[in-house]
């Protein structure tokens, strides 16, 4: 046991006052019925001590009341793993002072010598064994850490994500972060360990003191790179398993946002850990985010790759959100539910929200450092929108990019004025500008020709000078006549086994050419094999209602973008009778399947590449080159598109109604054969950036006329591009990568038609990152992602579910705040019961007053009676005890 206010124990003290008065208090006024027997009655009284104790359970009572008092306001504190053993103190303390009482009672009332000394001494025995336990108990228990009266072992971990910028009305939210970190420190032990992580990658470890700590703590921003909170919990927990103070805490500062306590995401271990080593888990709910919020959504745009001189889309979603301010944390259901009622009430107010669409110049010269400051292009208003939005509703902002030539282009949309948090006001993109690509189809029947060519061009025309494509229609006689390299890409429409086997379409594929090869009935009857496409072993014939197909790789560039199609691609309804059933090689990837078997219905072979299924696992940041894309073979197992009149049907990819899904599939494919659907210039905050160096790019920094004839001469020194992201003041270098060392010279090799995959880094800041020397206006867009940006507040449930119902605390207050690891160490305060024992003391006190001091109604005429009828030593012996206890004297 332990005392918070050990200097008030000194008012056991005044127990004595209350002795002192019983043994000098006058006696009360007597009053004389009549003279007659005035003698008699003082002759009584003589016969007295005059220092005697006439009330001894009164005194008791007030001796009690004021020893309990006296213990209350020292507010004693016991360790939580002897609270058992102090109530069963309790328990015998007072079975004894009730055994106590009814051997007074039965002293007074004179019965038997027996049952009057068994009552008081098993009284006497209770009352001592008692005592006796609790002093053993006090003594003997483990120390009771109290507050922070002892040093502790803390470690503060601050969730400064991108919601740490919010400006509320009263205080902006970092400001209320540091003040309540500040509070802690100044809270604690001066020789406690305390360490302030934040959601950086930074390594755990304490500061040297309390001013290092607090240095640290008024340093702190919001990050827009931000590593899980979760795994900071952890990282705190390992840091304070290796200190050998008993009380541990982890305390995270945090407003509770759902990004911060993914349901999703499990702590596998967490809860285990932190009871294992007696340290506990703190979230100090700094309350709900107030203010009214607008947010953009990440821009789209209508196409990433377009043509030149073309007009251009760019889209967002607008929303709106007025949250008021609260600290209640321990459901966060009423707040949300605070929240709606106000989107409710406001419902009919309106907010008018302007846009701007903004584009940044492409100039040969900047940006650049001047005065030790980094200049940028200033972005110039292209387009700008104003709407009405209500709060809770959702409004799509649509605006147009002028014609751009070719090259890549960067812009943002951006809301005009202040909100409470301004890193969602923005929504950066770029757009990549081709030139239009050659594409060769080659097929016997020109009205398949004209097809697949009206399904690639669409919505221009097929020969329209605006399309992204120049379409050249042959059908296989001239197709030799023709110099493939001419093309970016080349489709072959059912050709015949003679065909495939003279082609040169292999040397074409090699040199980083696309080719689309669509097989059918022109191939015969009779299985062949072939080292680059693998075993054509028989015509399938699937019975009726047929297969169809199913995408097997959704994650592969050449099918991203039908994977994510509001409510997926309808393929079932465009059944397939006939296809060639194909074993590929183990150098390919199979994309698509038939339905219900393992035949393969598209697939890819890659030329020159190191690793053809790097899509599927993109390559990670620490990856010094990452792997090259040169050419590209699909080979499409059943015919498109299927109009032979005669002979059963292969398939009704195109002769079903409205065949849409087999024209965005050969649209899909055309855009990653013939390169135009490389990985956009856009990229999501603290992501892997991994761009593709245009073609111009790429051959600038590999010239073959560089490169040495001797292939054992030393590598020449490699081009450095210089990088430039958003509020850095110098440029960081970016390393080419030679990709024609040790080539010699020669117009047919691959690296002619290279497009080349540059490793960047990981970008911390949203914005415009410029990369200079290579071309104008390279470079890439970052955004944070929305997740981050999303105030909903995570739900008790969550949390149980992260920590386990037990495994965390959460305050509102710092006087909340519990500093021991468990309940066993933790300390229980004895305020309450000891104020309950008060009052009951007090109520009893007054009971007894009351009975020895009142003035009996009718007692003259009881000892008129009592005189006339006996003698005073009658009257006086024939008292029943209860009147000689609680009468006068």
């Amino acid at each position: 046991m332990t005392f918070l206010n050990t200097a008030l124990l000194f008012a056991i003290a005044g127990i004595s006052i209350p002795i002192a008065l019983h043994l000098l208090a006058r006696k009360q006024p007597r009053q004389v019925a009549f003279p007659s027997i005035a003698l008699l009655t003082q002759q009584f009284q003589t016969n007295r001590s005059r220092m005697r104790i006439r009330r001894w359970w009164l005194l008791a009572m007030r001796l009690f009341l004021l020893a309990a008092l006296a213990l209350a306001l020292a507010q004693p504190v016991i360790s939580g793993d002897t609270v058992s053993q102090w109530s069963t103190i309790g328990v015998l303390l007072i079975v004894g002072v009730i055994t106590l009482g009814l051997a007074s009672v039965a002293f007074l009332q004179g019965r038997s010598s027996a049952l009057r000394w068994s009552l008081l001494a098993a009284s006497l025995l209770l009352l001592v064994g008692s005592v006796g336990w609790g002093v053993l108990t006090a003594f003997g228990s483990s120390e009771v850490l109290i507050d922070s009266s002892k040093p502790v072992a803390i470690a503060i971990v601050v969730d400064n994500g991108p919601l740490l910028d919010w400006q509320s009305e009263l205080e902006p939210e970092a400001e209320s972060f540091r003040g309540a970190a500040r509070e802690l420190l100044l809270s604690i032990h001066p020789d406690s360990r305390i360490a302030v992580l934040d959601r950086s990658s930074t390594p755990a470890a304490f500061a040297l003191d309390r001013s290092a700590a607090q240095s640290k703590i008024d340093g702190l921003g919001s990050l827009e790179v931000t590593t899980p909170l979760m795994t900071r919990i952890e990282a705190a927990t390992r840091l304070l398993a290796t200190s050998d103070l008993q009380s541990r805490q982890v305390v995270v500062l945090t407003s509770l946002p759902q990004s911060s306590f993914p349901d999703h995401v499990a702590a596998p271990g967490l809860a285990e850990k932190l009871a294992s080593e007696n340290i506990r888990l703190t979230l100090w709910d700094q309350g709900v985010l107030a203010g009214t919020d607008r947010s953009l959504s990440l821009a789209t745009l209508s196409d990433t790759t377009p043509g030149p001189e073309t007009p251009i889309g760019v889209s967002a979603l607008l929303s709106l959100q007025q949250l008021g301010k609260g600290t209640s944390a321990q459901t966060t259901a009423s707040a949300q539910t605070t929240a709606s009622a106000q989107t409710t009430a406001s419902a009919q107010d309106e907010t008018s929200v302007t846009a701007e669409c903004l584009l940044y110049p492409v100039s040969n010269s900047l940006p650049v450092v001047r005065d030790q400051k980094v200049v940028r292009p200033e972005p110039k208003p292209v387009d700008r929108i104003s709407v009405q939005i209500q709060p809770g509703r959702k409004i799509d902002l649509r605006m147009t990019l002028p014609p751009l030539p070719i090259g890549i282009h960067h812009g943002a949309i951006r809301l005009v004025g202040e909100d409470a948090l301004s890193v969602n006001d923005t929504a950066y993109f770029s757009v990549s500008v081709l030139p239009p690509s050659k594409l060769l189809i080659a097929g016997k029947r020109p009205e398949d020709r004209d097809e697949i060519g009206l399904a690639v061009s669409v919505p221009a025309a097929l020969d329209d000078p605006a399309s992204q494509y120049r379409i050249d229609r042959v059908d296989f006689q001239t197709l030799g006549n023709l110099a493939l390299s001419d093309y970016d890409g080349v489709f072959l429409l059912d050709p015949p086994q003679t065909m495939l086997e003279s082609l040169p379409w292999r040397g074409y594929s090699q040199r980083g050419g696309g080719v689309l090869i669509a097989t059918g009935r022109a191939l015969g009857q009779d299985p062949f094999s072939s080292n680059d496409l693998g075993m054509f072993e028989r015509r399938w014939r699937v019975p009726q209602p047929g297969t169809f197909l199913e995408i097997t790789s959704p994650s592969h560039p050449a099918l991203r973008g039908l994977s994510n199609l509001p409510g997926g691609l309808p393929l079932q309804d465009f059944r397939v009778q006939q296809y060639w059933q194909v074993t590929a090689t183990e150098q390919a990837q199979v994309l698509m399947r038939y339905a219900g078997t393992q035949h393969p219905a598209l697939i890819e072979i890659r030329s020159n590449e190191p690793d053809n299924r790097w899509e599927e696992s993109p390559p990670d940041a620490d990856q010094a080159t990452p792997p090259t894309w040169l050419g590209r073979t699909l080979v499409l197992t059943t015919p498109i598109p299927d109009f032979v009149s005669s002979g059963p049907q292969w398939n009704e990819l195109f002769s079903g109604e409205l065949p849409w899904p087999a024209l965005l599939i050969v649209r899909q494919l055309t855009r990653y054969l013939t390169g135009r659907a490389v990985q956009p210039y856009s990229f999501a905050v603290g992501a892997p950036v991994t761009i593709t160096l245009p073609r111009e790019a790429t051959e600038q920094s590999n010239d073959a006329s560089e490169v040495p004839d001797d292939l054992e001469s030393p590598v020449r020194a490699r081009r450095r591009l210089q990088w430039f992201p958003p509020l850095v003041n110098s440029p960081l270098p970016v390393e080419i990568p030679d990709l024609s060392e040790n080539v010699r010279r020669d117009p047919t090799s691959p690296v002619t038609r290279l497009r080349q995959r540059l490793l960047i880094g990981r970008p911390k800041h949203a914005g415009v990152h410029w990369l200079r020397g290579a071309q104008p206006g390279l470079g890439f867009t970052v955004n944070v992602s929305r997740d981050q940006l999303n105030p909903t507040r995570a739900e008790q449930s969550t949390l149980d579910g992260l920590f386990g119902p037990e495994g965390y605390q959460l305050m509102t207050d710092l006087d909340q705040m519990k500093w021991t690891a468990s309940d066993q160490d933790a300390a229980v305060s004895l305020w309450s019961p000891m104020m309950l024992a008060v009052l009951f003391a007090f109520l009893l006190e007054q009971v007894l007053a009351n009975r020895f001091y009142r003035q009996a109604p009718g007692k003259e005429k009881r000892i008129r009676s009592s005189i006339t009828h006996q003698t005073v030593g009658a009257a006086v012996s024939k008292k029943p005890f209860w009147k000689f206890w609680g009468g006068n004297s």
